[in-house]
């Protein structure tokens, strides 16, 4: 019940009011403490005193904590939760909690930090078991955190420079092409039980006599243009060839996890960044075909070999996408591995993933050699 206030709207308050309520009953549902003076309220939740009591004051003028008749004592509320409830895993419940810093000393910490916090936790809430958040926007987001729009958009690019947010999405509302497009939040799920494979340097020069790149690139912008006037303005306008490099990603996706299939129960998934013309689906599928199938051979002879034996009875769900020329491909499986795509000197295997002791033979794969 209390995860589930996480994600209701927080209209004029603070977002370091929300933290102050859930930690209370957190607190409250495990050591009774419903009722508390603002003194013990600071020393129960490890929180600065002066903090405390300005939000305690916003909560009540909100109802949400209300004045003991005694005076000087201040009563949690539990508000009616509406038809927003959202079911978590027991993992996203304690790595919220963490979040959220339940038993952590927060005295010197400062209320932006705990913003930040707060946004950590409601992404988390928001996302599926491997960090994919869809269909959110920020008007949303600001509504459940009580931040502004600029606000959240600093905050989004502080998380993606720490790698808590692995990548990100824009939302467009390109009439042509999208009716309504929301943001695309992807999160590292490690702290939640998911897992992930980072292959670095993937698309690169290394193992091909082109940039791959440049060559995918080449091909969206090349099917962008075959579009038609009022579309390639909308295009331009809206910053939705992004929204169409992305397009790549959930392609070599889609292509891996066919790939899969044959040997493991595969959890199936809506992707997100196809327009709403089939038409134009078939088209640029058509235009990268020769791409992802060329680029998901190497993630599909790697997988098999992390995974272990037991979870092939598990239902596996897989999403890949580039990241700073790297490929991340994210697991409902506890594996976080890291490696590179290696040419072997071998005349047999030409080419490998190498990851400290690990190493795969990539077979069914022919890299077309540098003339060098």
């Amino acid at each position: 019940m209390v995860m589930n206030i996480l994600l209701q709207p927080w209209k004029g308050l603070k977002p370091q009011d929300k933290v102050i309520y859930m930690r209370w009953l957190l607190l409250a549902h495990g050591q009774g403490h419903s009722q508390c003076s603002i003194a013990l309220l600071a020393e129960k939740l490890m929180m600065k005193a002066s903090m405390v009591r300005a939000s305690v004051t916003r909560l009540c003028l909100n109802e949400y904590v209300t004045r003991s008749k005694e005076g000087g004592q201040y009563v949690i509320a539990q508000p009616e939760i509406g038809d927003k409830n959202r079911e978590l895993s027991e993992a996203k419940k304690s790595h919220i909690k963490q979040l959220l810093g339940e038993g952590e000393d927060l005295c010197g910490v400062r209320a932006e930090s705990i913003s930040k916090r707060l946004l950590k936790s409601v992404l988390v809430a928001l996302s599926d078991d491997i960090g994919v958040v869809n269909m959110i926007s920020f008007s949303q987001l600001s509504s459940v955190t009580g931040m502004t729009v600029q606000r959240l958009r600093r905050y989004r690019d502080e998380l993606i420079d720490s790698d808590f947010i692995l990548k990100f999405i824009n939302g467009c509302n390109a009439p042509t092409l999208y009716k309504k497009a929301y943001s695309i939040f992807i999160i590292d799920p490690e702290g939640f039980g998911g897992g992930k494979v980072c292959v670095r340097d993937y698309l690169t020069q290394d193992c091909f006599s082109y940039d791959p790149l440049r060559a995918i690139q080449k091909g969206v912008k090349a099917w962008i243009w075959g579009v038609g006037q009022k579309r390639r303005s909308e295009v331009s306008r809206h910053n939705s060839d992004i929204r169409l490099y992305h397009m790549f990603d959930e392609l070599i996706s889609r292509k891996v996890r066919g790939g899969l299939e044959q040997n493991y129960q595969i959890r199936e998934r809506k992707f997100n960044v196809l327009t709403d013309d089939p038409k134009l689906n078939r088209e640029i599928a058509k235009s990268l075909r020769d791409h992802v199938n060329e680029y998901s051979i190497p993630i599909c002879n790697i997988i098999p070999t992390l995974i272990p034996e037991a979870s092939e009875s598990q239902e596996l769900d897989i999403y890949c996408f580039q990241r700073k020329q790297s490929m991340i491909i994210l697991l409902n499986l506890p594996l976080k591995v890291r490696g590179r795509l290696v040419l072997s000197h071998s005349e047999e295997k030409l080419i490998e993933f190498e990851s400290n002791d690990l190493k795969v033979d990539i077979q069914g794969f022919v890299p077309r050699f540098l003339d060098s």
